[in-house]
């Protein structure tokens, strides 16, 4: 049941004509949308924002996004638009909105800002981290859309000098401008790849045994997953792309057009831990000789398609395999860790924030390796290059383990931002 056409909206009202899909999309039915729009103007707008904001909050947080129909967008419009979106609803409305803008249909919508785009995990358990320390000089190894550099900026203004944004996403870095416009002075943004960190250090003025707080939030952001042109999501339609770096020079569709089955199966077993590794390898490949995979949902289907009760999507494992290939997430950890312990200062503090089991154990294990004292080191057999190798093995800088158990989210900010339930947060510090 629809209010009649002119009549203010209550947040009651409002939930009326939502419906979530089986996918987690939100949508609303035509006639909802008009009558949002109401010839005497638009329904008190203080009266809609909290279950506007719930709604929308909730379809964001189920899929990353949601699909709304023409009527409602120029609903939206009317009622103050898009453009202000962030500003007007909060946090939940901006994330949809968001998405709107890589959904290709024609919609003239621009992106929120970056704090709406993308919520950093483990912000206050990452603050606690640097406590206590005197940060003049901070290294944010995965800058991303800045959030983590925000609140450490905010945390120790009165002594940070430098702050070192790194990241190999040019739109993430752009954003992220925008978002420490505030804190400029300090402030040294860098493309590249935390796989090169001591060098890109070097390169901003830093160096070695100088730093005192380095973070590595080893996650994928939101910006990329929601985005189907990049290729990261099984839940959109795009390419089949799946590049952190869009200048990389490998994709997922390569991968799955060009590369042998063993090589296909082995990868999915290794980097994805699905059981069924060899039979989707093989469906891969005979699908390819049909037609070459060029979206995203070409593999999905070849995969299994849709998820039935609860549990993972089929194709979650393999696309998380994928991604981890083509941008080789596993060597450029096992490179990155040992540079960054070098680079800090005597009471520096090295923080890692990993999200599935294969990050883990390799930060698991190196941080071993660095806080102890002397002797042989565990082989990294994600190090394909022997400079790392040897670096991992020599007899590392006195460290120690500031936790001995991962520091995870708490039930509170699991509800609000649910991709923080596997992110594990590991800290080590440079004692002298």
């Amino acid at each position: 049941r629809v209010p009649h056409r002119g009549a203010a909206l209550t947040p009651s009202l409002f939930f009326l004509p939502l419906l979530f899909s089986p996918a987690g999309s939100l949508t609303v039915s035509r006639a909802a949308a008009a009558a949002w729009i109401a010839p005497a103007g638009a329904p008190p707008l203080n009266a809609l924002r909290p279950a506007m904001d719930q709604s929308f909050g909730v379809a964001a947080r189920r899929a990353g996004g949601c699909a709304l129909g023409r009527g409602v967008r120029a609903a939206l419009m009317h009622i103050g638009g898009i453009n202000t979106w962030g500003g007007t609803l909060g946090a939940g409305g901006a994330r949809c909105m968001s998405a709107l803008a890589a959904q290709g249909d024609g919609s003239v919508v621009e992106r929120g800002p970056p704090e709406d785009l993308h919520v950093s995990v483990l912000p206050a358990e990452v603050l606690e981290a640097f406590r206590g320390i005197k940060v003049r000089t901070f290294i944010d190894g995965t800058l991303g859309m800045g959030g983590h550099s925000l609140g450490i900026c905010d945390a120790h203004q009165e002594t940070l000098e430098t702050l070192v944004g790194i990241d190999q996403d040019p739109v993430a870095l752009q954003l992220a401008a925008q978002r420490l416009a505030a804190h400029g002075d300090k402030l040294k943004l860098v493309s590249g790849n935390f796989a090169d960190l001591a060098r890109l250090a070097e390169d901003a003025g830093v160096a070695k045994g100088t730093v005192d707080g380095i973070l590595l939030d080893i996650g994928t952001s939101s910006l990329q997953l929601d985005e189907a042109e990049r290729g990261f999501s099984f839940m959109r339609d795009g390419p089949l792309d799946m590049r952190m770096n869009p200048n990389g020079p490998m994709t997922a569709a390569d991968i799955c057009n060009n590369w042998a089955e063993e090589d296909i199966a082995q990868v999915i077993w290794e980097y994805g831990e699905d059981r069924r590794s060899r039979v989707i390898a093989k469906k891969v490949v005979a699908q390819r000789e049909i037609k070459p995979f060029e979206t995203t949902h070409d593999l999905v289907k070849v995969i299994g398609g849709a998820r039935f009760g609860k549990g993972n999507h089929p194709a979650t494992l393999t696309f998380q395999a994928l991604r981890i290939a083509v941008n080789q997430e596993l060597h450029v950890l096992s490179k990155a860790l040992p540079q960054a312990a070098e680079l800090l200062a005597p009471g520096g503090r090295l923080a890692v924030i990993s999200f599935h089991s294969l990050e883990d154990r390799i930060v698991k294990q190196a941080f071993k390796d660095l806080t102890q004292d002397a002797g042989p080191r565990h082989k990294n057999k994600y190090a394909r290059d022997e400079e790392t190798a040897a670096l991992s093995a020599e007899t590392s800088p006195p460290l120690r383990l500031v936790h001995r158990r991962p520091v995870t989210a708490t039930e509170a900010e699991e509800k609000v931002n649910p991709r923080a339930r596997s992110a594990k947060l590991r800290i080590i510090e440079r004692v002298y």
